[in-house]
């Protein structure tokens, strides 16, 4: 279910950082400021001549929230006053942009490494805003070039603590990743679906072994025994930054139920071979072994580090994910695939590496992740109470994580699933409290998963990386309950 996250939370204006500095062209800096204006949250860009400090003025007399320049990847979440005025200053040299808040007297309050043009353009950032009198709004900064709004959900890391009351408050949340995985790879690969679906991947040895293919987990995971030996696996760390400096942490990515320890480090493989394809010079986390969670040994997870490679995924799941498979890992397609079953689309997110859809839940709107780690359709908790699904009384079953940790799921049913223009009626599903669901809830944002018993209703799900569109084809039969009825 989303087994792995790159991303931790943090309580103060925290990231990890694991990126070097390049140099770039000499020219001026772009900086993008988050302001509050008379029609609601906007991202300015600004530019910073080459050589030049710009001095941007925090608080609630400019409406200036703060300048968006994250030390690095990965997420970071602050509260920010705009009763409290400060100074948010901006320094470029051509190459390296640098940024350090300041209070209103010029004590510095945070010092943020430089970051070079040339790294950051390899980014997207997107930006969550909550609070600020019910304000939830989203933006994405692709590449460092360009800003617009996202139609995901609002990420909150500070969730836990509630939403700000204060019309002058706000929790800033940025999630930043490659804007790009790595180089394109295009092929296909089997899969032997038992609710999981699971491909042999070839070990050092040319032995084949089973690994879940999972598209929300954020890398590629694998036991210590699938690393030659003689490899090293380097240790890995988290960084975060605050008012008390800079501080390395154990790296700990987040799973479905909670946080995953014992993560070793990551090696680096000349070769991942996954069927006939070949996936070269792949970093991969390593964890001394997998626990056993499904119906069979597995010796790691194949994540979205090597299935977004491609410009497009396709999903082709047989009925009640039951069976044979496959994924294929397609270039660009100028056109639709129509003619073939086209049914219809929707624009998809990607937060905290996970990939988001909006959709229907009786007459909820709901967001959903979409993840091959899940069996069913999964609604968490609380949004299951707004969508009024009835649940059973007692625990249908326990569901685990790589973190070890269980989580009681309880038995429902939906009346109406609408995704788009496409829909179904009956939807069995499990409901449970995940903490994969934790940044993302209580905020008016019903939230859940979409897993393969889903994906198998229909003839194949797209995944267009270029265009983030989520499109699914045929069967004929899955067109929207809906159409009949305003046809009535």
């Amino acid at each position: 279910m989303g087994f792995l996250m790159r991303f931790a939370v943090r309580l103060t204006l925290l990231v990890r950082l694991l990126v070097p500095v390049l140099a770039g062209e000499e020219h001026g800096c772009p900086v993008f400021v988050l302001q509050r204006e008379e029609s609601g949250l906007v991202i300015e860009q600004h530019e910073v001549p080459s050589g030049e400090v710009k001095v941007f003025t925090g608080g609630s007399a400019t409406g200036v929230v703060g300048v968006v320049l994250p030390p690095g990847p990965g997420g970071s979440g602050g509260l920010i006053n705009l009763d409290e005025e400060n100074l948010q200053i901006v320094q470029c040299d051509g190459e390296t942009v640098r940024w350090q808040i300041r209070d209103n007297t010029g004590e510095t309050l945070i010092d943020y490494p430089g970051r070079s043009l040339e790294d950051l353009r390899q980014y997207d950032i997107r930006v969550s805003v909550a609070g600020g009198g019910g304000i939830l709004k989203a933006f994405l900064i692709t590449a460092y070039r360009e800003v617009q709004d996202d139609p995901g959900p609002v990420q909150n890391l500070l969730a836990q603590a509630g939403l700000p009351k204060g019309e002058n408050q706000f929790v800033v949340t940025t999630d930043t990743y490659l804007h790009a995985v790595g180089a394109p790879v295009y092929g296909e690969f089997q899969v032997e679906l038992a609710g999981h679906p699971f491909a042999k991947v070839k070990r050092h040895d040319g032995e084949e072994v089973w690994f879940l293919v999972d598209i929300g987990a954020a890398e590629t995971l694998v036991e210590r025994s699938f690393v030659p030996e003689g490899l090293a696996v380097k240790k890995s760390h988290r960084v975060e930054y605050s008012g008390a400096g800079r501080r390395l942490l154990d790296y700990a990515p987040g799973g479905a139920t909670g946080t995953v320890g014992g993560i070793q480090g990551h090696a680096d493989l000349p070769d991942f071979q996954v069927g006939e394809m070949h996936f070269p010079n792949v970093s991969v986390a390593v964890i001394e072994e997998m626990p056993e969670l499904f119906d069979r040994p597995v010796s790691g997870i194949i994540g979205m580090d090597l299935l977004r490679r491609p410009e497009r995924l396709l999903l082709r799941f047989p009925p009640d994910a039951r069976g044979s498979g496959t994924f294929v890992l397609a270039g660009p397609s100028s056109e639709r695939e129509s003619g073939s079953g086209f049914l219809g689309e929707v624009p998809f997110s990607i937060v905290s590496s996970h990939l988001l859809v909006s959709a229907e839940v009786n007459t909820t709107d709901f967001y959903f992740i979409l993840d091959s780690g899940a069996p069913r359709v999964l609604l968490d908790g609380p949004s299951a109470e707004l969508a009024a699904i009835s649940t059973s009384a007692t625990p249908a079953r326990k569901l685990g994580g790589l973190d070890g940790n269980k989580i009681d799921s309880f038995e429902g049913r939906i009346q109406k699933l609408k995704l788009g223009e496409v829909g179904f009626e009956a939807i069995p599903c499990s409901i449970a409290p995940l903490k994969v669901f934790a940044s993302l809830r209580g905020q008016s944002q019903p939230i859940g998963l979409l897993g393969n018993s889903f994906f198998g209703r229909f003839d194949r799900v797209e995944l267009d990386f270029i265009e983030r569109r989520l499109r699914v084809y045929g069967p004929p039969d899955a067109q929207i309950t809906a159409r009949s009825e305003e046809a009535r």
